[in-house]
């Protein structure tokens, strides 16, 4: 369920987020000079995208890896939106694909950092997302990858 909360910050669920980075990952495959390995890019952007919320214990991404966010908890390392959502993991992302530079790591950045971005978006309009609304979104971001997809395959 998607929640707000005390300062008003919102909360995408997960499959928003992916949604929106594969829309990212397709537009850098349309613009990409460069063949991708779509067995490495593809999962790896779904990585990326649910990797910043690995600081929010009910999320889909800490309930998958349980232990990284018990053990950052125990340090009180984590706090959600905190360090893993905000510039540091962006600058993070963009030093890991300067020293490794391959497809996953690009598909996994570029799911980070939309992730990151979205969320910013969101936090700093105000808008309210409800789970009708997430819904929308995801079915959006849905209908733009179908396109891109489309273009993708016919150019």
């Amino acid at each position: 369920m998607i929640k707000n909360n005390k300062k008003g910050c919102v909360y995408m669920l997960s499959r928003s987020h992916i949604a929106s980075g594969m829309t990212s990952g397709l537009i850098v495959m349309a613009m990409s000079i460069v063949p991708l390995n779509l067995y490495e890019f593809i999962p790896a952007i779904i990585l990326g995208s649910v990797a910043p919320d690995l600081d929010t214990a009910k999320s889909w991404a800490s309930q998958a890896v349980p232990f990284i966010d018990d053990k950052l908890r125990e340090m009180h390392i984590l706090k959600h939106r905190g360090l893993t959502h905000g510039l540091s993991g962006v600058v993070a992302m963009i030093i890991l694909y300067i020293l490794v530079h391959n497809p996953f790591t690009l598909g996994f950045c570029i799911g980070y950092i939309t992730h990151c971005i979205t969320d910013k978006i969101l936090s700093i309009t105000h808008i309210k997302i409800t789970p009708k609304s997430d819904k929308m979104l995801y079915q959006s971001f849905w209908v733009l990858n179908t396109i891109i997809i489309g273009f993708l395959i016919f150019n």
